[in-house]
């Protein structure tokens, strides 16, 4: 889509608790929905780890207004669209793009299977198949298992460390119990007050904001939920993790706890730089001392005040040898940053 506003859409609210900004794209074919749902892994209830992971799923898969065959996914893939929808630990993401003169018929779609799902037994029983799936191929992963291994230095009062994905065990479907849960985590946190809209397209401001309405009329309305998250701390400094198949690597990880309000943009500044492959920037001088190939930032966890920041950095075998002098360089860069800033 064309970038015709450079600046963020302004964040409104309308009745019944609906957050929404507006994006008019005056030159552009397609529209576009994203909705956020403040409610994601770590809301889930203790119990059902992997709930929220699994609900995600189970939106897709029918609603009262629209069967399987005629919902959201099939309707996007149909007009060669684009979907995808993601869920982490405090937020859970649908987004869409499509023919600008399809976006009500999408937006409608959504919104119904957000409001109103089936929530099928049966699909629920084949769907536990697809996330038991997803389980066992990220169990391979070296970046899941790196952020299990770091969960285990961090306090078990705090969600970061426990399980989340969901898989065969933690999902029991049959039972009564499970099913509440399901309902229950639904009717708390998939309402008006806790969603976020977004709208961009072509469409006049006008058109924009009527549909932002019929949002907010197919939403059921609610107070916005707040839930003040653990003390993040870590109880340990050091671990050795060895993972098959890995590539031999160095993680720095740093556990943030009280940043100050404006702390995204301060990440995400600190982010670009730190990865930065410019001739004199960290990255190049740890590669022109053939310590390390590469510097990947990573963020598994980001919540109000608190983050939890990993530092990749795959290493050379003179890199495995002086580990101690690449975390020197590292924490005297971020020094010499914070000091510059």
């Amino acid at each position: 889509m064309d970038n015709d506003i450079a600046e963020r859409p302004e964040l409104s609210h309308l009745p019944g608790g609906l957050r929404i900004r507006l994006l008019p794209r005056r030159r552009s074919s397609q529209a576009a929905a994203l909705v956020r749902v403040h409610a994601g892994a770590h809301d889930a209830p203790a119990a059902y780890p992997g709930l929220a992971h699994f609900l995600e799923h189970l939106l897709f898969l029918g609603s009262d207004r629209y069967p399987p065959e005629q919902g959201l996914m099939p309707f996007i893939q149909g007009c060669g669209g684009q979907l995808n929808a993601s869920t982490r630990e405090r937020h859970t993401d649908f987004f869409f793009q499509l023919p600008a003169e399809l976006l009500e018929q999408g937006l409608l779609r959504l919104l119904d299977m957000l409001a109103h799902p089936l929530l099928d037994p049966a699909a629920q029983l084949r769907e536990r198949e697809v996330l038991q799936a997803e389980y066992l191929a990220r169990a391979q992963d070296s970046e899941t298992l790196c952020d299990a291994a770091l969960g285990t230095l961090l306090d078990v009062e705090h969600p970061f460390g426990g399980f989340h994905a969901g898989n065969r065990d933690s999902l029991p479907v049959e039972t009564d119990e499970f099913q509440l849960a399901l309902r229950g985590y639904h009717r708390r946190f998939y309402h008006a007050g806790q969603i976020e809209l977004l709208l961009a397209g072509p469409q006049s401001v006008t058109e924009l904001q009527r549909l932002s309405g019929l949002a907010a009329r197919n939403l059921p309305s609610g107070a916005s939920l707040e839930r003040a998250p653990a003390p993040l701390r870590a109880s340990a400094s050091w671990l050795d993790v060895q993972i098959p198949h890995g590539a031999p690597g160095l993680h720095l990880c740093f556990v943030l706890d009280e940043l100050p309000e404006d702390n995204a943009v301060a990440l995400d500044y600190l982010a670009t730089w730190i990865s930065s492959e410019m001739p004199g920037s960290l990255l190049a001088n740890l590669r022109a001392e053939s310590f390390c190939n590469g510097l990947k930032w990573r963020e598994p966890y980001r919540y109000a005040n608190q983050a939890v920041v990993v530092l990749t950095l795959p290493l050379t075998e003179r890199g495995r040898a002086q580990p101690q002098e690449i975390i020197s360089r590292v924490l005297g860069w971020l020094t010499f940053f914070a000091r510059a800033g």
